[in-house]
């Protein structure tokens, strides 16, 4: 799909340099979704990896709280820049991604990050950086989505 979305943004982007159409590129939104792609990639991978069972345990459900608000963002970031209706609030997403920190940095006090094998340590390290990434990807999804809203619109909020 993404694919496809790069082949019309490139055309969409071309008639605008030509004249053809007025409107926000949208080379800054294909990569912004490119790298958000990345970010999901990259942590589907790693969060499928063995860790111990208190982690997992703590773990699991964080991860689904954040996974749920990621999905709710985007999915609102999608309909918002089909409808030009205006960007979601990334605060819910943003309060898990906190809690999550916060639990993982409460574990670390713990000393459960010091009892697991060093790859499953580095995975565990590697998710929060792959959720900060894909925080800041979805605070640029937002910004765009504010940029694609009609003119109208904008004086509204």
């Amino acid at each position: 799909m993404l694919t496809e979305l790069d082949t019309l943004g490139k055309e969409a982007d071309d008639e605008r340099s030509a004249r053809l159409t007025s409107g926000a590129a949208t080379a800054p939104l294909r990569r912004t979704l490119l790298r958000l792609r990345h970010d999901l990639v990259f942590i589907g991978r790693t969060v499928g990896m063995p860790v111990s069972d208190v982690m997992r345990g703590r773990m699991r459900p964080l991860l689904e709280d954040v996974e749920a608000t990621a999905t709710a963002c985007m999915r609102a970031c999608a309909a918002a820049l089909r409808e030009g209706s205006g960007s979601p609030s990334l605060d819910a997403f943003q309060r898990a991604l906190d809690t999550y920190n916060a639990d993982i940095q409460a574990m670390r006090d713990e000393g459960l990050t010091m009892a697991l094998p060093g790859e499953a340590a580095e995975r565990v390290y590697a998710v929060s950086f792959a959720l900060e990434e894909m925080c800041h990807e979805l605070c640029e999804l937002e910004r765009l989505a504010r940029e694609w809203m009609p003119e109208g619109s904008k004086a509204l909020r």
